[in-house]
């Protein structure tokens, strides 16, 4: 094949198809064809009275790369998810890489020894765009590599490819990774729930999405999740798991890879739960108005945000006065005869909807 001369030590050459049946493996030969020696301007010919030189160097022909899957197939616009891509024919290469890219996009390339990844340009919406990056082999059906901040702006959709030589990279249709805008977060409500678990927790912020991946974490790496119900760009509701008696950071992903910075993620406290001992009088009026103390373990005020601590009379509940932690004052509701259940809750709000905090519930009878 013709080769272009670069420079007095590069050359460039187009690799012919591979013909069927030939090796995989072929040498790399140089020739200076039509020059006097004396004039040659690639000095690559071994013997300089031979056609063709071999010189050792050989050319690899392999399948096409394919890609089959990514895994998370989203991330934010800043950058740094690790995906994973599964597919086949990758090599264990010192360029193996990938390719993410805009439609029609001209090569940018990362320099992953200077890590030159952070200072890409503003584009325009028309400009294309494309980073390459290095990628780690995991196996011929498995790679990782980094996903590369990106200047477009979050909903974009770009091609990933792979390329075993840094040179050719495949892109199958269909596989496809979004940029979305980093998620936000400005508060949640109750701050606060039983170490039992199970507080329904509202998170408020920005660029949620409706998402399978979409999850909340409490604690920091390693902290026990739980999955999120998407309510609104804005809102996002997850159920509390388990958890020791402390406060634990709140972060929310969209990947279940990329979750919220510490030092932007909220706060949870976790509390002992409340147990009910004793109720006295054990009876009152269906009129209510009866000042009923009840005796337990672990009761403490929260944020008027919360709820606060309230008793629930059978299915009604009513605001309770705190005296200590294991003493506290509830005005009974009007209720038909009979007896009732009495509970109690440190947090109205994580217990609506769900069963309350009381280990224990104290019989009370409702009297004419």
């Amino acid at each position: 094949v013709a080769a272009a001369v670069l420079s007095e030590t590069i050359i460039t050459c187009p690799a012919p198809a591979l013909a069927l049946g030939a090796a995989r493996r072929v040498p790399v030969e140089v020739a200076v064809d039509g020059e006097a020696d004396t004039t040659r301007s690639v000095e690559f010919l071994v013997d300089r009275h031979a056609e063709y030189s071999f010189t050792g160097l050989v050319f690899q022909y392999y399948p096409d790369e394919d890609v089959t899957q990514l895994s998370p197939k989203s991330g934010p616009i800043t950058g740094g998810t690790m995906v994973s891509v599964k597919g086949a024919n990758f090599l264990d290469t010192p360029v193996l890489s990938c390719q993410f890219k805009s439609q029609a996009a001209a090569n940018t390339t990362i320099d992953a020894a200077t890590g030159l990844d952070l200072a890409l340009a503003k584009l325009s919406d028309s400009d294309p765009w494309s980073v390459v990056v290095p990628a780690l082999y995991d196996g011929p059906s498995d790679l990782r590599c980094a996903a590369p901040p990106q200047t477009m702006g979050g909903g974009e959709i770009v091609e990933i490819a792979v390329s075993n030589n840094g040179v050719d990279f495949y892109s199958p249709l269909g596989v496809s990774f979004l940029y979305a805008e980093p998620v936000m977060l400005s508060s949640l409500t109750p701050a606060a729930g039983p170490d039992e678990g199970n507080t329904t927790v509202t998170i408020k912020g920005d660029y949620f999405v409706p998402s399978a991946d979409l999850a909340c974490r409490f604690g920091t790496d390693g902290g026990a999740t739980s999955p999120a119900r998407f309510v609104s760009t804005t809102t996002i509701t997850c159920k509390s798991p388990p958890g020791l008696v402390g406060t634990v950071t709140v972060a929310v992903t969209t990947n279940g890879i990329d979750f919220t910075p510490v030092d932007e993620s909220l706060y949870y406290e976790y509390r002992s739960t409340a147990s009910v001992y004793s109720v006295l009088p054990a009876n009152g009026f269906v009129g209510g108005g009866t000042r009923v103390t009840v005796r337990g373990s672990n009761f403490k005020e929260v944020d008027a945000g919360d709820g606060g601590l309230h008793c629930r009379f059978g299915a009604v509940s009513v605001p309770a006065e705190l005296i200590s932690s294991e003493e506290l004052v509830c005005v009974a509701p009007p209720h038909a005869q009979g007896i009732v259940s009495v509970e109690v809750t440190n947090n109205q709000v994580a217990r609506a909807g769900d069963a309350w905090t009381a280990a224990a519930a104290i019989g009370t009878q409702w009297t004419d």
